[in-house]
């Protein structure tokens, strides 16, 4: 541990001892202004608290409205989640009951773009659903997902919905009888849709779909305990073939070999990054991936090729040699970012282009995308 960080160490471990779980960042900064011998600026401040985050030690979140304020003692969050709302005050609740909307979705919604959607679909092999259980499916998606606002209005229509997934993302669900299709869309290109994203999308409604399914049997007095509820539906993924929808079963896709569809067009299950991924900005959970990535005798090389200096990487090596490796790495990758205004993944590729590692980069982005 750097001596600089002492102080600061030894106010946080003190707070835990006294019970405080959170506090402001504004109240790190006073700390740190207390100590003049030691005072840390903005930079080294934010790089304390990130290698913390890494150690375990606190939680802080740099994004808006979360920034301000830092988690001391990171196991007080389980106990806070974990609590009972106390009922008391005055909250204006609002239900969404999908069983009672008769507006069929607009024909404007349905119209999607082959370079920005991937699909995922359930086609149930029971003769007949009812259609309570498929508002029992809109009902749980949306309790899990906000509902889209387009013209004031959320996007919720019989049997359908279009749900806001993040600021780049947004899922479609649509039931057509005896079928359940999904679209996500992403603002810009497919290729830059979290492989994370699609699987944990995927996992969400194939249990809700179980549950669903587990329910009606239930209720029409069939005997479940030699059920396979996976033997109800076969999951199919696929995308956008000529403006209809074009997929594959999900079994054929796992084995990641391209397939023919019937119009004649060859589909891929896999992708690798493409030009408009490499414009993004290097987040913290990237460069922390990168770090663990290369080995220590390759980083040295690395860093010339992103532009640091070897004596630049020797004085982080000494003044970070107590956090380990990987902290090492991690501090000379934030040195890089901090001399440079604008840094894109595109200059980590060259980067490791030149130590002839550019595959890492896929890993950085955690797998290339998979059709969910």
């Amino acid at each position: 541990m750097p001596i600089a960080w002492v102080p600061l160490e030894l106010q946080i471990s003190e707070m835990r001892t006294k019970g405080i779980n959170l506090v402001t960042k504004e109240t790190i900064q006073e700390f740190n202004l207390a100590n003049p011998e030691f005072m840390l600026n903005e930079f080294r401040l934010d790089e304390f608290l990130k290698l913390n985050i890494l150690f375990g030690k606190i939680m802080y979140f740099d994004q808006p409205a979360l920034h301000d304020f830092v988690i001391v003692q990171p196991s007080a969050m389980i106990f806070l989640l974990n609590q009972n709302e106390d009922n008391q005050g005055s909250q204006n609740e609002t239900y969404l009951v999908p069983c009672l909307v008769k507006s069929t979705i607009p024909c404007e919604f349905l119209k999607f773009e082959e370079e920005k959607t991937i699909c995922l679909a359930y086609q149930l092999t029971e003769e007949m659903i009812p259609s309570s259980l498929t508002f029992k499916l809109i009902g749980a998606a949306i309790a899990t997902w906000p509902l889209k606002k387009s013209k004031g209005r959320v996007c919720l229509y019989y049997q359908s919905a279009i749900m806001h997934v993040d600021d780049s993302n947004e899922l479609l669900l649509i039931i057509k009888g005896q079928r359940v299709e999904i679209y996500l869309s992403n603002q810009s290109s497919k290729h830059l849709i979290s492989p994370d994203v699609a699987a944990s999308i995927q996992e969400c409604l194939t249990l809700v779909l179980q549950r669903v399914l587990l329910f009606y049997h239930e209720c029409f007095g069939r005997s479940t305990s030699k059920l396979d509820v996976l033997n109800l539906f076969e999951i199919e993924v696929g995308e956008i073939c000529k403006g209809e929808l074009c997929v594959v079963p999900l079994f054929r896709a796992e084995k990641k070999k391209p397939w023919t569809c019937e119009k004649n067009k060859k589909h891929e299950t896999r992708y690798c990054l493409e030009a408009k991924a490499l414009s993004l900005d290097p987040n913290d959970q990237h460069l922390v991936r990168l770090a663990k990535q290369i080995g220590i005798n390759l980083f040295d090389q690395f860093l010339l090729y992103l532009g640091l200096t070897r004596d630049e990487w020797e004085e982080i090596e000494y003044q970070y040699r107590q956090n380990g490796l990987l902290g090492m790495k991690l501090m000379a990758l934030y040195e890089w970012k901090k001399k440079n205004e604008t840094v894109k993944l595109q200059a980590l590729l060259d980067a490791l282009n030149g130590i002839e590692r550019p595959h890492y980069l896929c890993q950085v982005r955690k797998l290339p995308l998979v059709l969910f």
